[in-house]
């Protein structure tokens, strides 16, 4: 039973604090330091707490407000040095993604490495099915370049919205090199281990936009794309005049 209602809320806010309330005190634990100690009657005051000897990408800066038996946390873009922790293993990722260094990529997954690639439905689980597929990208894109356009930054995940270029000199997922180039809009998250480095990559794409510039795509509506869904589709385009000619 807490001496105020807030402090549970309080401590949802900061699992990694644990503050006792004893006598109308407050007394900090695990490293915490308390710079004022507030007094019986005098609980209208802010009060700041650093948490010490921890690393500083899991250092928090928090104010604590008491007001009339309640206490109210809020923690100042608290998390900001773990964020920028993780910030920076994801730009770390993308330039050595970019120096196409593939064991330096394979160094910013943690053990229990990732790697979902969305619009072909394939996963990649550990490190070393995780090399398999940055392999194959980058024998078949040996001039890939990443260009990050925008950037988003949450509490659990990161998100970059980027450009992927390069020209398939290679194969890739049963094509020929067809040196055609390849420009797309890409979407990745990112999550973290407990060590701030990347747990997962997925990435979320237009696949037929892939497929159409290296020209084994053709939109539906245009002649030689009839041309090739009636000479690859035979039996569909059969069956879509069948059903026309019953309804008439």
């Amino acid at each position: 039973m807490s001496w105020f209602p807030g402090l549970d809320r309080a401590r949802e806010g900061s699992p990694a604090l644990t503050l006792f309330i004893e006598s109308w005190r407050m007394r900090a634990v695990s490293g915490c330091c308390c710079s004022h100690v507030p007094e019986p009657g005098n609980m209208q005051r802010n009060f700041r707490f650093q948490l010490r000897d921890v690393p500083d990408n899991m250092r928090l800066l928090l104010v604590i407000s008491l007001s009339e038996g309640d206490v109210h946390m809020t923690s100042r873009p608290a998390l900001m040095d773990e964020r920028s922790a993780r910030l920076a293993i994801v730009e770390e990722h993308v330039r050595l993604e970019n120096d196409h260094n593939l064991e330096g990529i394979i160094q910013t997954f943690g053990e229990t490495a990732h790697y979902d690639d969305e619009p072909w439905n394939e996963h990649y689980e550990g490190r070393d099915q995780v090399r398999q597929f940055y392999g194959q990208l980058m024998g078949a894109l040996p001039d890939l370049r990443i260009e990050i356009v925008r950037r988003h930054v949450a509490a659990e995940t990161i998100i970059l919205e980027v450009i992927i270029r390069g020209t398939q000199l290679g194969p890739w997922r049963g094509l020929p090199a067809s040196g055609r180039p390849v420009e797309v809009p890409l979407c990745g998250v990112y999550t973290f281990s407990s060590d701030n480095r990347l747990a997962g990559e997925r990435i979320y794409y237009d696949r037929a936009m892939v497929l159409r510039q290296l020209g084994v795509f053709h939109e539906p509506q245009t002649a030689i794309g009839r041309i090739c869904i009636l000479l690859t589709h035979p039996l569909t385009i059969l069956q879509g005049l069948a059903r026309l000619v019953r309804r008439t």
